[in-house]
C-alpha cells in the first residue's frame, strides 16, 4: 500500500505540470491522458536495472518511461531522446493492445492484427530478421510465452514504423 500511495502521489504531482515532449508526440500524450492512463516519468520505484526503458502496467493503468538521461535519484523530466520517444510509442501500443479485449486496465490484451499473416506482413516491412530474432530471444530468456512475444514484436514494429499521431488515433478509437 505504501508503494501504491507513493506512486499515486508522484504521478499526480507530475501530471500537474505540462510535459516538455517533442511536438509530434503531444497528441499521443494527450490521448493517453484522456483515456485514463497515468504517465509516469523516471519514477525511482520503477526505473531500475530491471526496467531499463519503460513499461505499461495495466492493473494500475500506468505507462512508465525511464528517460535515458534522467538522474537515478530524481523523477524530474529531462530532454527527450529518440529512444525515450520510441519507448513512449512502444508502451502506448501496449495500451492499445490492452483496450482491444475488454477495456483499459482489465488485464486482458491481444494483438491489433487479427491474423498471423497480416502481422507478419506488417512486421516484415519494418523490422529486420535480426531484430525479430533478438526480440524473440530476449523475451524467451525472460520466460515469456509465445503470445506475449507476438505482442512485443507487434509493439516494436509499431514504435518503429507508425507515427505517434496514428498511435494516438488507435488509442482514441479503442480506449475511449
Amino acid at each position: 500500500m505504501k508503494f501504491l500511495t507513493s506512486f499515486l502521489l508522484g504521478s499526480s504531482l507530475f501530471l500537474t505540470s505540462a510535459p516538455k515532449i517533442v511536438d509530434d508526440h503531444a497528441k499521443l500524450w494527450d490521448s493517453l491522458e484522456r483515456a485514463g492512463v497515468n504517465i509516469v516519468l523516471n519514477d525511482v520505484d520503477f526505473c531500475s536495472d530491471d526496467l531499463a526503458d519503460g513499461a505499461y502496467i495495466p492493473v494500475i493503468k500506468a505507462l512508465v518511461v525511464c528517460q535515458d538521461n534522467a538522474s537515478p535519484l530524481s523523477s524530474r523530466q529531462v530532454d527527450w531522446t529518440s529512444n525515450d520517444l520510441d519507448t513512449l510509442r512502444h508502451e502506448s501500443h501496449h495500451v492499445v493492445q490492452d483496450c482491444l479485449l475488454g477495456g483499459l486496465g482489465d488485464g486482458e490484451s491481444g494483438p491489433l492484427f487479427d491474423t498471423r499473416e497480416s502481422l507478419k506482413s506488417f512486421v516484415d516491412n519494418i523490422l529486420s530478421e535480426e531484430q525479430i530474432d533478438r526480440i524473440v530471444t530476449n523475451y524467451r530468456e525472460l520466460g515469456f510465452d509465445r503470445e506475449v512475444i507476438i505482442m512485443e514484436i507487434e509493439a516494436f514494429a509499431v514504435a518503429s514504423g507508425v507515427s505517434p499521431d496514428k498511435i494516438a488515433d488507435a488509442i482514441n478509437k479503442f480506449c475511449n
